[in-house]
This record gives C-alpha cells, sequence and structure tokens, in this order.
C-alpha cells in the first residue's frame, strides 16, 4: 500500500467528503468561504468522492488554496488478471479489522495496527485485487458467517467490497502535508484524518456541521441511499437489504466517528443539540466546542425587498436531493396553489446531485400540474433573486445549521422549515435571547406538504404577520450570526494548534 504524501506543503489540510469542489451546497460554500478568510494560512484540500466518470470543478480557487487531492471511492474491479493466491495472514486482518469496525468497537490503536500491518506486509496492496483471489473470498466469507448468518448472501456480497474498498481507498489515498489537518466530518473524511494525525503526529480538528452518524441513519433508512449513491453494485436486491445488513453499514460509520474523535484535538459543531449526539458516538466532552455559523452581513443584510409588482413568491434554495426532500415542497406548493392561485415558487440549486430525484421532481410538477407555479432555476446567484422572494421555504429531513436560513434572514425574508437540526433556535430563538425578538418564521412538521403550505399562504397574505416576522429573524441574524466573529475563532483556533504535535 502506497504512502505517498503529496509534494506540496501547507499549513492548513481541509478534508472534505462528497462536497467541495465539485458539489455547490453549505458545507461546500463554507469551505470555500473560510479558507478566503484565513489569508494568514495556505491551505490544501483533499476532496473524497464516489466513484463516477468525472468531476466539474464548481468554484474559483483563492490564491492561498495551493492544492487539491481528489481520492476516489473505488469499486469496480481490476481489469487486468490477478493472481489466484493471495496472502492468508493480510486476509486475516482484512477479516479482523471490518469485524472490529463493523460492531462499532474500533479505537484508534485498531487503525494504527491496520496501517502498520498492510504497511509491513505490502507497500504495492490493491484492495481490489486482492478481493478476487481466493483468500481475500475466505476473509469475506469468514465475516459473513460469524456477523451475518442467514442474511442474503449476494447482498451482502456487494456490501462487503463497497465498505472494504472505500475503507482502503482512504488508507492508501496521497495525502498532502500540513501542520494541521481539519475534517468537515467524520465518515471518510474523519478517517483520512485520523490516518493523518497517526502518520504525522500534527494536530486534527473536525468540524461537523450535521452529524454524520444521524444523517447515515436517515438515508439507509430510506433504503435506495444504497443504490441511488453508487456504493453498491447495480445487482444489489435493495428490497432485500434486512436489518443485519443495515447494521453492518452503520456500525462502520460509527467507528470512523469513534476513530476520527479520538484522534481529534477539538470537536466542533454549531450548536449544542449536536453535541449530544457526538457524546453517543464517543466523542471526548472535554475536546468540544461550538462554533456557530456566520454569514456577510455586508452583502446579505444590504439586499432590500423590491418595489416592483411581482407574484406572491415562496422560495427553495437548495440541491435537489432526497435529504432535502424537494418532493415535499413541490407537494406544498400544489396545496398552496389551490389557496393562492397567483403564486410563484422558485427552485434554486443544481440538479446534477442526483439527476434521477431531480427528474423524478420535474415530473411530479407536470404530474400535479404545476408547470406555470414552480420553476427551477438551477444554480444561481441568490443575492439576484432574494429581493423577489417573500417567504423562504425549506422542507428538509435532516439539517445542520441552515445557511440559507441565515442569509434569507440577513434580508428580512421569514423562513417556513422542518422542525430539523438548528432551525427552531435560528427561527424562534432561544430562552437566553435578551431582550427577545419572536419568531422569525414558522417551524413545520417534517414531510408535511399541507402544513407547510397553509404556514406560507399565512405569510403571503398577512403583511402585518410577515413585517414581523421579517424584523425578528433580521435582528436576530445580525445580532448573533457575523461571519467576522466565525472566522476570527476560527483563525484563533488555527493559529494555537499550528506547530503542535500530538503524543500518543
Amino acid at each position: 500500500m502506497s504512502r505517498k504524501f503529496s509534494k506540496v506543503e501547507t499549513d492548513i489540510c481541509i478534508i472534505v467528503e462528497g462536497s467541495y469542489p465539485y458539489v455547490m451546497g453549505g458545507v461546500s460554500t463554507w469551505v470555500h468561504d473560510l479558507i478566503e478568510s484565513q489569508k494568514d494560512f495556505t491551505f490544501s484540500i483533499v476532496s473524497i468522492m464516489p466513484e463516477q466518470e468525472e468531476y466539474k470543478q464548481r468554484y474559483t480557487y483563492p490564491a492561498n488554496l495551493k492544492h487539491v487531492e481528489t481520492v476516489i471511492l473505488r469499486n469496480s474491479p481490476i481489469e487486468k488478471d490477478v493472481s489466484e493466491h493471495g496472502s492468508k495472514a493480510i486476509a486475516e486482518k482484512v477479516a479482523e479489522q471490518i469485524k472490529i469496525f463493523s460492531q462499532e468497537n474500533a479505537t484508534l490503536f485498531d487503525l494504527k495496527k491496520i496501517i502498520d500491518f498492510i504497511d509491513r506486509e505490502d507497500k504495492n496492496f490493491d484492495i481490489r485485487e486482492f478481493l478476487d483471489t481466493q483468500e481475500g473470498w475466505s476473509a469475506m466469507v469468514n465475516v459473513y458467517n460469524e456477523l451475518l448468518p442467514g442474511n442474503s448472501f449476494i447482498d451482502y456480497f456487494w456490501s462487503f467490497r463497497s465498505l472494504i474498498t472505500g475503507f482502503y481507498s482512504v488508507l492508501s489515498a496521497p495525502l498532502p502535508k500540513a501542520k494541521l489537518y481539519h475534517a468537515t466530518c467524520t465518515g471518510f473524511a474523519g478517517l483520512l484524518g485520523a490516518r493523518a494525525r497517526l502518520q504525522t503526529g500534527n494536530p486534527l480538528i473536525v468540524s461537523e456541521h450535521g452529524i454524520y452518524t444521524n444523517e447515515r441513519r436517515i438515508e439507509i433508512a430510506s433504503v435506495d441511499w444504497l443504490e441511488s449513491q453508487n456504493i453498491l453494485s447495480q445487482h444489489l436486491t435493495i428490497d432485500k437489504i434486512d436489518r443485519g445488513l443495515r447494521e453492518l453499514w452503520l456500525g462502520m460509520f460509527i467507528s470512523y466517528s469513534r476513530v476520527c474523535y479520538e484522534a481529534s484535538s477539538r470537536i466542533i459543531t454549531l450548536f449544542k443539540e449536536n453535541q449530544t449526539l457526538q457524546i453517543e458516538d464517543g466523542a471526548d466532552p472535554a475536546k468540544m466546542q461550538i462554533i456557530a455559523n456566520g454569514i456577510n452581513l455586508n452583502r446579505f443584510g444590504a439586499i432590500r425587498h423590491s418595489n416592483t409588482i411581482h407574484p406572491p413568491t415562496v422560495a427553495l434554495i437548495g440541491r435537489v436531493v432526497q435529504i432535502k426532500d424537494t418532493k415535499t415542497f413541490i407537494r406544498s406548493c400544489a396545496e398552496l396553489k389551490k389557496m393562492l392561485p397567483n403564486a410563484r415558487a422558485w427552485i434554486m440549486g443544481p440538479l446534477d446531485e442526483d439527476t434521477d430525484y431531480a427528474e423524478e421532481c420535474q415530473e411530479l410538477v407536470k404530474i400535479l400540474g404545476l408547470e406555470s407555479t414552480v420553476q427551477f432555476k438551477g444554480s444561481v446567484k441568490v443575492d439576484e433573486f432574494l429581493p423577489e422572494i417573500d417567504v423562504v421555504a425549506l422542507s428538509s429531513i435532516s439539517e445542520a445549521q441552515p445557511l440559507v436560513i441565515l442569509e434569507a434572514g440577513a434580508a428580512g425574508i421569514p423562513c417556513v422549515a422542518t422542525d430539523v437540526g438548528n432551525c427552531r433556535e435560528l427561527i424562534c430563538g432561544t430562552e437566553l435571547e435578551e431582550p427577545m425578538l419572536g419568531q422569525g418564521g414558522e417551524i413545520v412538521g417534517i414531510s408535511n406538504p399541507q402544513e407547510m403550505a397553509e404556514e406560507i399562504y399565512e405569510l403571503l397574505i398577512d403583511k402585518e404577520k410577515h413585517q414581523r416576522y421579517s424584523q425578528a429573524i433580521k435582528e436576530r441574524v445580525h445580532r448573533y450570526y457575523d461571519r467576522n466573529l466565525h472566522n476570527r475563532t476560527y483563525h484563533y483556533l488555527y493559529q494555537s494548534l499550528i506547530g503542535a504535535k500530538v503524543m500518543g
């Protein structure tokens, strides 16, 4: 297994998963803005992405971003002849490690043993090649017999290959040299961060927006995540995935979180409720810190509502993907149209992250007869549209601290959002507000288009209520979510950890 370091050395290496610079969204924007704000430091990026044909860069790199390394979670077979036999010792180690990691028992020491063992055994080790040997097959069967007897073997077969190849893709990837490593989630990014901490002795921090294991629980529960993310082979029969196989996947992700938390010098999240979930996954409370999101108040606070006459307008701003539950928003637009026929709805965000789901959403618009009501705007510069948006809607089934609520709120646009992540606190405030500002929107249940439509309707027709909510959300954002404070906090954190060495 190759352990090459990239030639470029920077102050900070940010490790991302499924986002910057290839996918537009909240985390990607956060990473981009963070790098731009920290001009005293140089950065590299490791971007971990699933296997597909090509990736298109979506951001213009800041001057202090010196290197981008893309790590592909490869799953497709090696297209060459492979040897009939592999190392029995490696086979035993592969079986042992997936047992440990899949049962949520992994520690940083376990990860170190794996890295040291593979380096010692064979520096050119390729897991995809190994899985096609007799010993690789034996390792897989060994795990099946011990952990999942009675489950569908064909489903297990593709899951095992996907899990173990993703694991080794991260362990064998080139690693940029840096004085500090910063993972933006646990998962594969956290696993790579833990590896960096072990191999360099330099500190690691992790900043979780949404809690990785919680989001994976939601996706695994929805079943088709396993297929839609191309993590498993098309041969997997999705409707036969049972509890044991789901626990195998989730156990691996929980272990990645545990290893990342153990390796980290600081464990950061956006709001207090997230810390409960982090502790459940093994985070040390002594390492924990809250750093709330911040936005550019000069930019968004300067936006004024347009005086031109326009239809009552609601917008969903975000990627068209399942976790944003765009279909619920579309269904709410159908209900809204019954109450307010001249209402206009915009869906503003990229459609290419999950093209199948995006096509289903577009087809749903046609089925519901909403072609004249709902418009897909694609990726846009939000500033140019905010002046004509009266209400922002957020229909997600999982969120952290959505930037869209903050950006719209800074411009005085109320939001109707599902009760996920930190949405309630952003919209309604906390008991610690002094003075209390009141509501800046409405909170609704998940996957409830009727309730969402009714709340949007009330805000669109009740001008006094809209004005009251507008003032409250604007004042809240300006008081508590200034990006300058966010940037200063990260600058101090980086400064305090760069150059430190972590023992053990």
